[in-house]
């Protein structure tokens, strides 16, 4: 009678001598409850002593189109996109449909290998990492990331059954990792991915975007505030006070202003110390000697919103924060 109060509970064992004959629940009945609770259901069994026990469980009849929804978590315009590395679909689905009801977007990567590739191809504020996948450790890439300068500060929240060993594997060698034991409790998870973001804050990069037309930065602002927190500056004289006030990490400069051309802003942000990179955006192709000058320049007529982004995120992705 007092393991059926427990049997839900992970690794439990109704018999737990030496001498027992059978193993434990280990996660499979904590993990099946967890995951048809969240999606309104009950789970529950009967048995009988020396006969086994047969489990059973009740869930909400779904309509075809409405499971699609629920699985496909919808994507939020511009709210901080997270990658949950977990092999197991069910638990993988459940850990995106809890961050992206708090308010994230999430993609999910199966295998390590995938994993680094998602991160290599795109900017996430923070990541859940299993340790147990099919093609290396959790701990192994922990190792991998912190190597890296642009991961070195990447919130690693650490979502398994075996934390207390992944512990002890890094021995507290590597900062923003945070840790969460199976099955998953939604409340934990997303205080954990708060706090790790809030931490993180303080590191964020600083843009100054040198633009007047206000729509087109307002929606560079609102896109890219996942990886940066965006200043604008209308004119060059707007941008030289912004310069000389507060340090940046990045200027995304447009070359026809309403004061001057925006080449005139060059000598200022290079005698800064240390002096943010560079992005020109100009009507006119730029010369060899212009673009040995700065890190990219992009062409108004070719260049699509979503490029510049990216090509935000990828000089973002070379340094480190400035120091405020």
């Amino acid at each position: 009678a007092e393991f059926r109060k427990r049997i839900f509970q992970k690794f439990s064992q109704a018999d737990s001598s030496d001498t027992r004959q059978k193993g434990g629940t280990g996660l499979g009945l904590a993990i099946s409850k967890e995951l048809i609770e969240r999606m309104n259901g009950m789970v529950g069994f009967t048995s009988q002593k020396d006969q086994g026990a047969r489990f059973h469980f009740e869930l909400p009849l779904v309509r075809g189109e409405m499971l699609a929804q629920a699985v496909n978590a919808d994507e939020i315009p511009g709210a901080p996109r997270l990658l949950v590395v977990e092999d197991d679909p069910d638990i993988a689905r459940l850990l995106a449909l809890l961050l992206n009801r708090a308010g994230f977007n999430a993609d999910v990567a199966a295998t390590g290998t995938v994993a680094l590739q998602k991160l290599e191809q795109h900017h996430y504020a923070a990541i859940t990492l299993d340790l147990m996948l099919p093609d290396q450790s959790g701990v192994s890439i922990i190792r991998q990331l912190r190597s890296l300068p642009e991961y070195e500060c990447l919130p690693i929240i650490v979502v398994s059954a075996y934390m207390d060993d992944g512990r002890l594997s890094i021995n507290g060698d590597f900062a923003a990792v945070d840790w969460i034991d199976k099955p998953i409790e939604e409340r934990r998870l997303i205080e954990a991915v708060q706090r790790s973001l809030k931490a993180q804050s303080s590191q964020r990069m600083r843009v100054l975007h040198v633009e007047d037309d206000a729509d087109l930065h307002r929606i560079i602002a609102t896109l890219g505030r996942d990886v940066a927190d965006f200043d604008v500056a209308s004119s060059l004289a707007q941008a030289q006070e912004c310069l000389v006030n507060s340090r940046y990490d990045l200027v995304v400069l447009d070359i026809g202003l309403p004061d001057g051309s925006g080449w005139d802003l060059l000598p200022v942000i290079n005698a800064l110390q240390p002096a943010p990179q560079v992005i020109v955006l100009s009507g006119t192709e730029l010369s060899d000697a212009q673009r040995q000058a700065i890190y990219q320049g992009l062409l108004k007529s070719h260049a699509s919103t979503e490029g510049l982004l990216d090509t935000i995120r990828q000089a973002i992705k070379r340094q480190k924060p400035a120091a405020t």
